[in-house]
Protein backbone atom coordinates (compact mmCIF):
# COMPACT_ATOMS: atom_id res chain seq x y z
CA UNK A 1 0.00 0.00 0.00
CA UNK A 2 1.40 3.33 -1.12
CA UNK A 3 0.61 6.37 0.84
CA UNK A 4 0.63 10.11 -0.75
CA UNK A 5 2.07 13.07 1.07
CA UNK A 6 -0.95 14.48 3.66
CA UNK A 7 -0.80 17.96 4.81
CA UNK A 8 -2.12 18.39 8.28
CA UNK A 9 -1.92 14.63 8.85
CA UNK A 10 0.74 12.52 10.51
CA UNK A 11 1.75 9.14 9.18
CA UNK A 12 0.73 7.57 12.87
CA UNK A 13 -3.26 5.89 13.89
CA UNK A 14 -5.15 4.06 11.69
CA UNK A 15 -4.66 3.23 8.19
CA UNK A 16 -8.23 4.82 7.43
CA UNK A 17 -7.14 8.22 8.69
CA UNK A 18 -3.79 8.49 6.18
CA UNK A 19 -3.86 9.53 2.77
CA UNK A 20 -3.29 6.47 0.53
CA UNK A 21 -2.33 6.82 -3.07
CA UNK A 22 -2.62 3.42 -4.11
CA UNK A 23 -3.70 -0.06 -3.11
CA UNK A 24 -5.29 -3.22 -3.83
CA UNK A 25 -8.69 -3.87 -3.71
CA UNK A 26 -8.78 -5.83 -0.04
CA UNK A 27 -7.05 -2.95 1.17
CA UNK A 28 -9.15 -0.68 -0.31
CA UNK A 29 -12.26 -2.42 0.82
CA UNK A 30 -10.46 -2.38 4.65
CA UNK A 31 -9.98 2.21 4.07
CA UNK A 32 -13.93 1.95 2.76
CA UNK A 33 -14.51 0.33 6.51
CA UNK A 34 -18.44 -1.81 6.83
CA UNK A 35 -21.63 0.18 7.72
CA UNK A 36 -24.61 1.28 6.11
CA UNK A 37 -23.85 0.08 2.52
CA UNK A 38 -22.27 -3.36 3.65
CA UNK A 39 -25.41 -3.68 5.28
CA UNK A 40 -28.25 -3.24 3.50
CA UNK A 41 -26.83 -5.09 0.69
CA UNK A 42 -25.78 -7.75 2.35
CA UNK A 43 -29.26 -8.57 3.49
CA UNK A 44 -30.64 -8.21 0.16
CA UNK A 45 -28.35 -10.73 -1.31
CA UNK A 46 -29.53 -12.98 2.15
CA UNK A 47 -32.68 -11.93 0.68
CA UNK A 48 -31.60 -14.18 -1.86
CA UNK A 49 -30.58 -17.10 -0.04
CA UNK A 50 -33.94 -17.23 1.41
CA UNK A 51 -35.53 -17.66 -1.69
CA UNK A 52 -33.85 -20.42 -3.23
CA UNK A 53 -34.38 -21.74 0.13
CA UNK A 54 -38.19 -21.09 0.34
CA UNK A 55 -38.98 -22.99 -3.19
CA UNK A 56 -37.64 -26.19 -1.99
CA UNK A 57 -38.37 -26.43 1.42
CA UNK A 58 -41.64 -25.62 0.13
CA UNK A 59 -42.50 -28.59 -2.10
CA UNK A 60 -42.77 -29.97 2.38
CA UNK A 61 -46.13 -28.58 2.16
CA UNK A 62 -47.21 -27.92 -1.34
CA UNK A 63 -47.10 -31.41 -2.59
CA UNK A 64 -49.18 -32.92 0.09
CA UNK A 65 -51.83 -30.69 -0.36
CA UNK A 66 -51.56 -31.44 -4.42
CA UNK A 67 -51.51 -34.90 -4.66
CA UNK A 68 -54.87 -35.40 -5.39
CA UNK A 69 -55.04 -32.41 -7.71
CA UNK A 70 -52.41 -34.02 -9.53
CA UNK A 71 -52.37 -37.55 -9.24
CA UNK A 72 -49.37 -37.96 -7.23
CA UNK A 73 -48.34 -40.96 -5.45
CA UNK A 74 -45.11 -41.55 -2.91
CA UNK A 75 -42.23 -42.50 -5.79
CA UNK A 76 -43.59 -39.51 -7.59
CA UNK A 77 -43.62 -37.06 -5.17
CA UNK A 78 -40.26 -37.59 -4.45
CA UNK A 79 -39.27 -37.21 -7.74
CA UNK A 80 -41.04 -33.97 -8.25
CA UNK A 81 -39.70 -32.74 -4.58
CA UNK A 82 -35.92 -33.61 -6.06
CA UNK A 83 -36.66 -31.39 -8.83
CA UNK A 84 -35.26 -28.05 -7.98
CA UNK A 85 -31.87 -30.12 -7.86
CA UNK A 86 -32.13 -31.81 -10.79
CA UNK A 87 -32.36 -28.13 -12.60
CA UNK A 88 -29.54 -27.20 -10.38
CA UNK A 89 -27.83 -29.64 -11.19
CA UNK A 90 -28.24 -29.07 -14.86
CA UNK A 91 -27.75 -25.32 -14.94
CA UNK A 92 -25.20 -25.32 -12.66
CA UNK A 93 -22.19 -24.76 -15.06
CA UNK A 94 -23.74 -22.34 -17.02
CA UNK A 95 -24.82 -19.72 -14.41
CA UNK A 96 -21.23 -20.10 -12.89
CA UNK A 97 -20.23 -19.19 -16.54
CA UNK A 98 -22.07 -16.08 -16.45
CA UNK A 99 -21.62 -15.15 -12.67
CA UNK A 100 -17.98 -14.91 -13.78
CA UNK A 101 -18.36 -13.16 -17.27
CA UNK A 102 -20.97 -11.55 -17.00
CA UNK A 103 -21.77 -9.84 -13.57
CA UNK A 104 -22.62 -11.18 -10.11
CA UNK A 105 -25.69 -8.42 -10.44
CA UNK A 106 -26.54 -8.97 -13.88
CA UNK A 107 -26.71 -12.95 -13.19
CA UNK A 108 -28.33 -12.61 -9.83
CA UNK A 109 -31.04 -10.39 -11.02
CA UNK A 110 -32.13 -12.20 -14.34
CA UNK A 111 -31.89 -15.51 -12.86
CA UNK A 112 -34.07 -14.34 -10.36
CA UNK A 113 -36.98 -12.91 -12.33
CA UNK A 114 -37.21 -16.00 -13.92
CA UNK A 115 -37.78 -18.45 -11.71
CA UNK A 116 -40.41 -16.35 -10.13
CA UNK A 117 -41.77 -15.96 -13.54
CA UNK A 118 -41.99 -19.88 -14.24
CA UNK A 119 -42.77 -20.42 -10.64
CA UNK A 120 -45.88 -18.32 -10.88
CA UNK A 121 -46.85 -20.15 -14.14
CA UNK A 122 -46.25 -23.88 -12.77
CA UNK A 123 -49.06 -22.74 -10.53
CA UNK A 124 -52.12 -22.46 -12.80
CA UNK A 125 -50.82 -25.94 -14.71
CA UNK A 126 -53.65 -28.88 -14.75
CA UNK A 127 -51.66 -32.00 -14.10
CA UNK A 128 -48.35 -33.35 -12.75
CA UNK A 129 -46.80 -33.44 -16.51
CA UNK A 130 -47.03 -29.39 -16.78
CA UNK A 131 -46.22 -28.65 -13.09
CA UNK A 132 -43.31 -30.76 -13.58
CA UNK A 133 -42.35 -28.77 -16.33
CA UNK A 134 -42.61 -25.62 -15.33
CA UNK A 135 -40.97 -26.30 -11.84
CA UNK A 136 -37.97 -27.63 -13.66
CA UNK A 137 -37.42 -23.96 -15.73
CA UNK A 138 -37.77 -22.59 -12.92
CA UNK A 139 -35.08 -25.26 -10.96
CA UNK A 140 -32.44 -24.03 -13.87
CA UNK A 141 -32.80 -20.61 -12.61
CA UNK A 142 -32.31 -21.14 -8.40
CA UNK A 143 -28.70 -22.19 -8.75
CA UNK A 144 -27.57 -18.86 -9.75
CA UNK A 145 -29.55 -17.30 -6.49
CA UNK A 146 -28.44 -19.98 -4.21
CA UNK A 147 -24.27 -19.57 -4.95
CA UNK A 148 -23.66 -16.35 -6.22
CA UNK A 149 -25.23 -14.35 -3.24
CA UNK A 150 -22.17 -15.90 -1.16
CA UNK A 151 -19.52 -14.69 -3.65
CA UNK A 152 -21.15 -10.99 -4.20
CA UNK A 153 -21.03 -10.73 -0.27
CA UNK A 154 -17.40 -12.05 0.33
CA UNK A 155 -16.25 -9.09 -2.44
CA UNK A 156 -18.14 -6.13 -1.24
CA UNK A 157 -16.83 -6.65 2.93
CA UNK A 158 -13.46 -5.94 4.13
CA UNK A 159 -11.66 -9.84 4.43
CA UNK A 160 -11.46 -9.76 8.29
CA UNK A 161 -15.74 -9.54 8.40
CA UNK A 162 -16.32 -12.28 5.62
CA UNK A 163 -16.27 -15.47 7.64
CA UNK A 164 -18.90 -13.43 10.26
CA UNK A 165 -21.23 -12.61 7.65
CA UNK A 166 -20.99 -16.10 5.39
CA UNK A 167 -22.09 -17.69 8.46
CA UNK A 168 -24.95 -14.95 9.84
CA UNK A 169 -26.61 -15.75 6.18
CA UNK A 170 -27.15 -19.08 7.73
CA UNK A 171 -29.44 -18.00 10.83
CA UNK A 172 -30.97 -15.32 8.31
CA UNK A 173 -31.65 -18.51 6.15
CA UNK A 174 -33.47 -20.56 8.72
CA UNK A 175 -35.18 -17.70 9.96
CA UNK A 176 -36.02 -16.85 6.07
CA UNK A 177 -37.24 -20.63 5.58
CA UNK A 178 -39.70 -20.05 8.96
CA UNK A 179 -42.00 -18.22 5.95
CA UNK A 180 -42.91 -21.71 4.32
CA UNK A 181 -44.93 -23.28 6.82
CA UNK A 182 -45.94 -19.64 8.03
CA UNK A 183 -47.61 -19.32 4.60
CA UNK A 184 -48.82 -22.89 4.54
CA UNK A 185 -50.41 -22.54 7.56
CA UNK A 186 -52.19 -19.41 6.80
CA UNK A 187 -53.20 -20.39 3.14
CA UNK A 188 -53.56 -24.03 3.32
CA UNK A 189 -56.24 -23.74 6.16
CA UNK A 190 -58.28 -21.77 3.46
CA UNK A 191 -61.43 -22.91 2.20
CA UNK A 192 -62.01 -22.67 -1.54
CA UNK A 193 -62.53 -24.10 -4.67
CA UNK A 194 -62.57 -22.11 -8.20
CA UNK A 195 -62.86 -23.97 -11.54
CA UNK A 196 -61.62 -22.89 -14.71
CA UNK A 197 -62.47 -25.84 -16.86
CA UNK A 198 -59.07 -27.86 -17.22
CA UNK A 199 -58.07 -27.64 -13.53
CA UNK A 200 -59.14 -26.26 -10.17
CA UNK A 201 -58.00 -23.35 -8.02
CA UNK A 202 -57.27 -24.59 -4.60
CA UNK A 203 -55.55 -23.18 -1.90
CA UNK A 204 -52.06 -24.93 -2.54
CA UNK A 205 -51.84 -23.13 -5.98
CA UNK A 206 -52.56 -20.16 -4.10
CA UNK A 207 -49.42 -21.34 -1.76
CA UNK A 208 -47.15 -21.91 -5.04
CA UNK A 209 -48.21 -18.23 -6.01
CA UNK A 210 -46.82 -16.67 -3.05
CA UNK A 211 -43.72 -18.79 -2.75
CA UNK A 212 -43.03 -17.80 -6.41
CA UNK A 213 -43.39 -14.00 -5.70
CA UNK A 214 -40.69 -13.92 -3.22
CA UNK A 215 -38.16 -13.99 -6.60
CA UNK A 216 -40.01 -11.45 -8.32
CA UNK A 217 -39.45 -9.29 -5.06
CA UNK A 218 -35.36 -10.29 -4.63
CA UNK A 219 -34.78 -9.34 -8.35
CA UNK A 220 -36.49 -5.83 -7.93
CA UNK A 221 -34.46 -5.17 -4.77
CA UNK A 222 -31.47 -5.54 -6.22
CA UNK A 223 -32.21 -4.12 -9.71
CA UNK A 224 -30.11 -0.80 -8.89
CA UNK A 225 -27.56 -2.39 -7.10
CA UNK A 226 -23.91 -1.98 -7.84
CA UNK A 227 -21.77 -4.63 -9.26
CA UNK A 228 -19.47 -6.12 -7.12
CA UNK A 229 -15.78 -4.29 -7.51
CA UNK A 230 -14.01 -7.76 -7.17
CA UNK A 231 -15.56 -8.92 -10.06
CA UNK A 232 -15.05 -4.83 -12.01
CA UNK A 233 -11.07 -5.57 -10.80
CA UNK A 234 -11.24 -9.24 -12.15
CA UNK A 235 -12.26 -7.57 -15.90
CA UNK A 236 -9.84 -4.91 -15.48
CA UNK A 237 -12.77 -2.19 -14.98
CA UNK A 238 -10.21 -0.20 -12.70
CA UNK A 239 -11.87 2.65 -12.62
CA UNK A 240 -15.45 1.45 -12.49
CA UNK A 241 -14.16 -0.50 -9.27
CA UNK A 242 -12.59 2.87 -7.88
CA UNK A 243 -16.16 4.10 -8.27
CA UNK A 244 -17.64 1.82 -6.23
CA UNK A 245 -15.84 1.78 -3.59
CA UNK A 246 -15.89 5.82 -3.07
CA UNK A 247 -19.76 5.06 -2.94
CA UNK A 248 -18.55 2.50 -0.15
CA UNK A 249 -16.62 4.80 1.45
CA UNK A 250 -19.09 7.73 1.08
CA UNK A 251 -22.35 5.79 2.85
CA UNK A 252 -19.91 4.02 5.24
CA UNK A 253 -18.58 7.17 6.62
CA UNK A 254 -20.79 9.88 6.07
CA UNK A 255 -18.24 11.93 3.66
CA UNK A 256 -17.89 13.28 0.27
CA UNK A 257 -16.92 10.72 -2.80
CA UNK A 258 -13.93 12.89 -3.11
CA UNK A 259 -12.83 12.42 0.66
CA UNK A 260 -11.99 8.45 -0.67
CA UNK A 261 -8.03 8.74 0.12
CA UNK A 262 -7.34 5.72 -2.52
CA UNK A 263 -6.65 7.31 -5.94
CA UNK A 264 -5.67 4.04 -7.89
CA UNK A 265 -5.96 0.31 -7.85
CA UNK A 266 -3.49 -2.37 -7.98
CA UNK A 267 -4.53 -4.22 -10.98
CA UNK A 268 -4.85 -8.38 -10.48
CA UNK A 269 -1.61 -9.94 -11.55
CA UNK A 270 -2.05 -12.61 -14.20
CA UNK A 271 -5.61 -11.85 -15.29
CA UNK A 272 -5.80 -12.00 -19.20
CA UNK A 273 -8.39 -9.99 -21.04
CA UNK A 274 -8.29 -11.60 -24.49
CA UNK A 275 -11.66 -12.15 -25.94
CA UNK A 276 -12.62 -16.32 -26.36
CA UNK A 277 -15.47 -18.11 -27.81
CA UNK A 278 -17.97 -19.30 -25.67
CA UNK A 279 -16.87 -22.66 -25.47
CA UNK A 280 -13.27 -22.63 -25.24
CA UNK A 281 -14.08 -19.43 -22.62
CA UNK A 282 -15.96 -22.18 -20.47
CA UNK A 283 -13.37 -24.36 -20.72
CA UNK A 284 -10.93 -21.86 -19.55
CA UNK A 285 -12.90 -21.45 -16.42
CA UNK A 286 -13.38 -24.62 -15.43
CA UNK A 287 -10.55 -26.60 -16.32
CA UNK A 288 -8.18 -25.13 -13.66
CA UNK A 289 -10.89 -26.10 -10.95
CA UNK A 290 -10.47 -29.96 -12.06
CA UNK A 291 -6.55 -29.67 -11.91
CA UNK A 292 -4.59 -29.73 -8.57
CA UNK A 293 -4.07 -27.59 -6.56
CA UNK A 294 -7.92 -26.51 -6.88
CA UNK A 295 -9.43 -30.49 -7.19
CA UNK A 296 -9.19 -31.72 -3.68
CA UNK A 297 -11.30 -28.88 -2.25
CA UNK A 298 -13.24 -29.03 -4.92
CA UNK A 299 -13.98 -32.82 -3.83
CA UNK A 300 -13.85 -32.14 -0.33
CA UNK A 301 -16.16 -29.25 -0.06
CA UNK A 302 -18.59 -30.87 -2.87
CA UNK A 303 -18.79 -34.45 -0.91
CA UNK A 304 -19.19 -32.11 2.95
CA UNK A 305 -21.97 -30.11 0.86
CA UNK A 306 -24.02 -33.47 -0.93
CA UNK A 307 -24.64 -34.62 2.88
CA UNK A 308 -25.63 -31.65 4.20
CA UNK A 309 -28.12 -31.42 1.29
CA UNK A 310 -29.17 -35.11 1.18
CA UNK A 311 -30.29 -34.37 4.67
CA UNK A 312 -31.56 -30.94 4.55
CA UNK A 313 -32.99 -30.90 1.23
CA UNK A 314 -33.97 -34.28 1.07
CA UNK A 315 -34.65 -35.84 4.50
CA UNK A 316 -36.01 -32.26 6.02
CA UNK A 317 -38.07 -31.62 3.30
CA UNK A 318 -40.35 -35.09 4.48
CA UNK A 319 -40.38 -34.01 7.75
CA UNK A 320 -43.64 -31.77 7.73
CA UNK A 321 -45.04 -34.93 6.42
CA UNK A 322 -44.01 -36.95 8.86
CA UNK A 323 -45.00 -34.90 11.83
CA UNK A 324 -48.71 -34.73 9.78
CA UNK A 325 -49.11 -38.56 10.04
CA UNK A 326 -47.92 -38.97 13.69
CA UNK A 327 -50.52 -36.04 14.92
CA UNK A 328 -53.30 -37.22 12.56
CA UNK A 329 -52.20 -40.61 14.42
CA UNK A 330 -52.60 -39.41 18.22
CA UNK A 331 -49.00 -39.46 18.76
CA UNK A 332 -46.41 -42.19 18.97
CA UNK A 333 -48.37 -44.04 22.37
CA UNK A 334 -44.96 -46.33 22.98
CA UNK A 335 -44.40 -46.98 19.25
CA UNK A 336 -41.41 -45.40 17.69
CA UNK A 337 -41.50 -43.08 14.58
CA UNK A 338 -41.12 -45.52 11.70
CA UNK A 339 -43.90 -47.69 13.07
CA UNK A 340 -46.75 -44.52 12.93
CA UNK A 341 -45.17 -43.14 9.38
CA UNK A 342 -45.69 -46.95 7.61
CA UNK A 343 -49.00 -47.34 9.67
CA UNK A 344 -50.31 -43.92 8.41
CA UNK A 345 -49.42 -44.73 5.05
CA UNK A 346 -52.06 -46.56 3.21
CA UNK A 347 -54.51 -44.11 4.55
CA UNK A 348 -52.53 -41.37 2.48
CA UNK A 349 -52.77 -43.17 -0.87
CA UNK A 350 -54.53 -41.78 -3.67
CA UNK A 351 -57.28 -44.18 -4.46
CA UNK A 352 -58.83 -44.54 -0.58
CA UNK A 353 -59.05 -40.51 0.55
CA UNK A 354 -61.03 -37.44 -0.81
CA UNK A 355 -58.82 -35.08 -1.72
CA UNK A 356 -57.53 -32.68 1.19
CA UNK A 357 -55.94 -29.49 1.00
CA UNK A 358 -55.11 -28.14 4.17
CA UNK A 359 -52.51 -30.11 6.49
CA UNK A 360 -52.99 -30.27 9.89
CA UNK A 361 -52.72 -26.43 11.90
CA UNK A 362 -50.06 -27.98 14.30
CA UNK A 363 -47.51 -29.51 11.80
CA UNK A 364 -47.23 -25.94 10.80
CA UNK A 365 -46.92 -23.81 13.92
CA UNK A 366 -44.44 -26.65 15.00
CA UNK A 367 -42.22 -26.32 11.78
CA UNK A 368 -42.61 -22.46 12.14
CA UNK A 369 -41.83 -22.67 16.18
CA UNK A 370 -38.95 -24.59 15.20
CA UNK A 371 -37.33 -22.68 12.59
CA UNK A 372 -37.97 -19.64 14.63
CA UNK A 373 -36.05 -21.23 17.66
CA UNK A 374 -33.62 -22.50 15.34
CA UNK A 375 -32.60 -19.44 13.86
CA UNK A 376 -32.28 -17.38 17.60
CA UNK A 377 -30.30 -20.85 18.36
CA UNK A 378 -28.08 -20.43 15.07
CA UNK A 379 -27.42 -16.77 15.09
CA UNK A 380 -24.83 -17.08 18.49
CA UNK A 381 -23.51 -20.14 17.15
CA UNK A 382 -22.55 -18.41 13.46
CA UNK A 383 -20.84 -15.34 15.56
CA UNK A 384 -18.94 -17.71 17.41
CA UNK A 385 -17.19 -18.69 13.79
CA UNK A 386 -14.36 -15.85 15.03
CA UNK A 387 -13.67 -17.66 18.30
CA UNK A 388 -13.91 -21.52 17.20
CA UNK A 389 -13.01 -21.32 13.32
CA UNK A 390 -15.35 -22.09 10.22
CA UNK A 391 -13.78 -25.94 10.50
CA UNK A 392 -14.61 -26.46 14.14
CA UNK A 393 -18.43 -25.12 13.75
CA UNK A 394 -19.21 -27.14 10.66
CA UNK A 395 -17.66 -30.30 12.59
CA UNK A 396 -19.71 -29.42 15.58
CA UNK A 397 -23.32 -28.84 13.50
CA UNK A 398 -22.23 -31.69 11.59
CA UNK A 399 -21.70 -34.23 14.08
CA UNK A 400 -24.38 -33.44 16.22
CA UNK A 401 -27.11 -33.46 13.48
CA UNK A 402 -25.80 -36.45 12.43
CA UNK A 403 -26.46 -38.20 16.45
CA UNK A 404 -29.54 -36.60 16.18
CA UNK A 405 -31.11 -38.78 13.02
CA UNK A 406 -29.76 -41.80 14.07
CA UNK A 407 -31.43 -41.28 17.75
CA UNK A 408 -34.76 -40.61 15.42
CA UNK A 409 -35.11 -44.78 15.63
CA UNK A 410 -34.66 -45.23 18.89
CA UNK A 411 -36.79 -42.62 20.20
CA UNK A 412 -40.76 -42.94 21.60
CA UNK A 413 -41.48 -40.08 23.22
CA UNK A 414 -43.66 -37.44 20.38
CA UNK A 415 -41.76 -34.35 22.18
CA UNK A 416 -38.51 -35.71 21.93
CA UNK A 417 -39.24 -37.07 18.72
CA UNK A 418 -40.31 -33.50 17.07
CA UNK A 419 -37.54 -32.09 18.56
CA UNK A 420 -34.73 -34.69 16.58
CA UNK A 421 -36.68 -34.32 13.76
CA UNK A 422 -36.95 -30.52 13.45
CA UNK A 423 -33.33 -30.11 14.87
CA UNK A 424 -32.08 -31.34 11.29
CA UNK A 425 -32.74 -27.94 9.88
CA UNK A 426 -29.64 -27.10 11.84
CA UNK A 427 -27.68 -28.81 8.98
CA UNK A 428 -27.59 -24.81 7.13
CA UNK A 429 -25.45 -23.75 9.99
CA UNK A 430 -22.77 -25.32 7.74
CA UNK A 431 -23.57 -24.15 4.44
CA UNK A 432 -22.30 -20.46 4.98
CA UNK A 433 -19.20 -21.74 6.61
CA UNK A 434 -18.43 -24.16 3.53
CA UNK A 435 -19.48 -21.66 1.12
CA UNK A 436 -16.72 -19.27 2.45
CA UNK A 437 -14.10 -22.23 1.95
CA UNK A 438 -14.34 -22.21 -1.51
CA UNK A 439 -14.92 -18.04 -1.87
CA UNK A 440 -11.21 -17.94 0.75
CA UNK A 441 -9.43 -20.90 -1.79
CA UNK A 442 -9.90 -19.78 -5.22
CA UNK A 443 -9.08 -16.48 -7.05
CA UNK A 444 -11.69 -14.27 -7.87
CA UNK A 445 -11.78 -14.96 -11.84
CA UNK A 446 -12.74 -19.03 -10.82
CA UNK A 447 -14.64 -17.85 -7.82
CA UNK A 448 -18.12 -18.37 -9.42
CA UNK A 449 -17.68 -21.09 -11.05
CA UNK A 450 -16.10 -22.48 -8.40
CA UNK A 451 -19.22 -21.61 -5.89
CA UNK A 452 -21.53 -22.96 -8.86
CA UNK A 453 -19.56 -26.49 -9.17
CA UNK A 454 -19.87 -27.12 -5.23
CA UNK A 455 -23.61 -26.47 -5.13
CA UNK A 456 -24.13 -28.53 -8.07
CA UNK A 457 -21.94 -31.66 -6.81
CA UNK A 458 -23.48 -30.90 -3.20
CA UNK A 459 -27.48 -30.87 -4.93
CA UNK A 460 -27.04 -33.91 -6.09
CA UNK A 461 -27.48 -35.14 -2.25
CA UNK A 462 -30.41 -33.09 -2.60
CA UNK A 463 -31.70 -35.60 -5.30
CA UNK A 464 -30.44 -38.42 -3.54
CA UNK A 465 -32.05 -37.73 -0.42
CA UNK A 466 -35.57 -36.61 -1.75
CA UNK A 467 -35.95 -39.87 -4.07
CA UNK A 468 -33.93 -42.32 -1.30
CA UNK A 469 -36.84 -41.38 0.89
CA UNK A 470 -39.43 -41.41 -1.55
CA UNK A 471 -38.24 -45.17 -2.10
CA UNK A 472 -37.53 -46.44 1.35
CA UNK A 473 -40.27 -44.79 3.25
CA UNK A 474 -43.12 -47.77 3.27
CA UNK A 475 -40.52 -50.73 2.98
CA UNK A 476 -37.13 -49.57 4.81
CA UNK A 477 -38.30 -46.12 7.18
CA UNK A 478 -35.76 -47.77 9.76
CA UNK A 479 -32.74 -47.95 6.95
CA UNK A 480 -33.70 -43.67 5.88
CA UNK A 481 -32.83 -42.41 9.21
CA UNK A 482 -29.73 -44.87 9.78
CA UNK A 483 -28.40 -43.70 6.23
CA UNK A 484 -28.90 -39.93 6.72
CA UNK A 485 -27.51 -39.62 10.34
CA UNK A 486 -24.60 -41.73 8.83
CA UNK A 487 -23.91 -39.87 5.88
CA UNK A 488 -23.92 -36.47 8.49
CA UNK A 489 -20.98 -37.93 10.79
CA UNK A 490 -18.61 -39.62 7.89
CA UNK A 491 -19.56 -35.48 6.84
CA UNK A 492 -17.84 -34.54 10.26
CA UNK A 493 -15.03 -36.68 10.19
CA UNK A 494 -13.94 -34.88 6.82
CA UNK A 495 -14.51 -31.80 7.57
CA UNK A 496 -11.22 -32.61 9.68
CA UNK A 497 -9.47 -32.35 6.13
CA UNK A 498 -10.57 -28.49 5.41
CA UNK A 499 -7.64 -26.23 5.19
CA UNK A 500 -7.27 -23.34 8.54
CA UNK A 501 -9.19 -20.07 8.52
CA UNK A 502 -7.57 -17.55 6.12
CA UNK A 503 -9.82 -14.71 7.35
CA UNK A 504 -7.55 -15.52 10.58
CA UNK A 505 -4.34 -15.13 8.90
CA UNK A 506 -5.47 -12.01 7.57
CA UNK A 507 -6.31 -10.25 10.54
CA UNK A 508 -2.69 -11.79 12.22
CA UNK A 509 -0.66 -10.22 9.04
CA UNK A 510 0.64 -6.77 9.07
CA UNK A 511 0.31 -4.27 6.44
CA UNK A 512 3.39 -2.82 4.81
CA UNK A 513 3.90 0.49 4.29
CA UNK A 514 5.90 2.10 1.28
CA UNK A 515 6.03 6.41 2.09
CA UNK A 516 6.25 8.31 -1.51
Amino acid sequence: MKFGICKGKTNSGRIQEKCIYEADLDQALDVAGIGYYNIKYCLILAFFIVTSTIEPFGYGFVLPAAKCDLQMNEGQRGIIASIPYIGILASSFPWGYLIDTWGRKRALVYSSLFAGIFSIISAFMPNLITFAVCKLLSSLCISCTAAAPYTYIAEILPPKYRDVAATVMNPIQIMGSALVPLLAWGILSLDFKLEFGIYVFRPWRLLCLAYGSFFIIAAILAYDAPESPKFLMSQNRIEESLNILKIIYSKNKKKALNDYPIKTLKREPNRQTDSYGFRSSLKRQSAPLLQPPYIKWIALNSFLLFGVYANLSGLYVWTPDFVNRIILFGGLNGASACDVIVQELPTNSINNVTCDDSINTNTSLISFTACCLCSIVALPVSISVKVISKKTLISFVLLTTGVCCVLINFVKNGVLLVIFMQSLVMTTLAIGPIGAYTTDIFPTHLRGMAMCLVMMVGRTGAIFGSNLVGSLINTGCVANFYIFGGLLLICAFFSFCLPNDKSKEHDKTSIEITKL
